[in-house]
């Protein structure tokens, strides 16, 4: 999924240049599996100038690792080498909304809220500490534009 979203990227900077887009504002904003699609990509892909994930944000072993999460985001063996907060690290100094419901069964927000937490010594080094955030919409698994929207919009360039 990564690799795909690169390649509309690459498309939109090649080919789709007819649609005259700024490459210092390309951002990209998903929702559950979606919003991991998103920060993985942001994690490996530098042209992401920031992200908007819901419903995605949470250590690995208390929400995708335990058995009854959905299996499209285990990746074996992961936790030999890193854990979600160090993906979220990747993505620095760019601006990151993480958002999740304070009732969602798969990524309650004080996971959320602690992954975040675990990333935000990365950005303070790169004094980039007010580009990272997380948020809590009322209720279960589900994108919360009303609390998402207007943060991110805040953390962008405007122009």
């Amino acid at each position: 999924r990564v690799v795909d979203v690169s390649a509309v990227i690459d498309w939109l900077l090649g080919d789709g240049a007819e649609f005259e887009i700024d490459p210092q504002k390309i951002y990209a904003m998903g929702n559950s599996s979606g919003g991991d699609t998103t920060v993985f990509t942001a994690a490996l892909d530098p042209r992401v100038s920031g992200i908007m994930a819901g419903g995605c944000v949470g250590r690995f072993r208390t929400t995708t690792g335990r058995r009854e999460a959905c299996a499209d985001i285990i990746i074996p063996g992961i936790l030999q080498w890193m854990e979600y907060d160090d993906i979220i690290a990747l993505c620095a100094p760019r601006p990151v909304v993480a958002v999740s419901g304070d009732r969602d069964h798969i990524y309650p927000f004080s996971e959320v809220a602690e992954t975040i937490e675990c990333a935000r010594s990365v950005y303070a080094a790169m004094e980039a500490t007010a580009k990272l955030t997380a948020l809590a919409g009322k209720g279960g698994h589900r994108f919360y534009p009303e609390v998402a929207w207007p943060a991110f919009l805040e953390l962008i360039p405007s122009g």
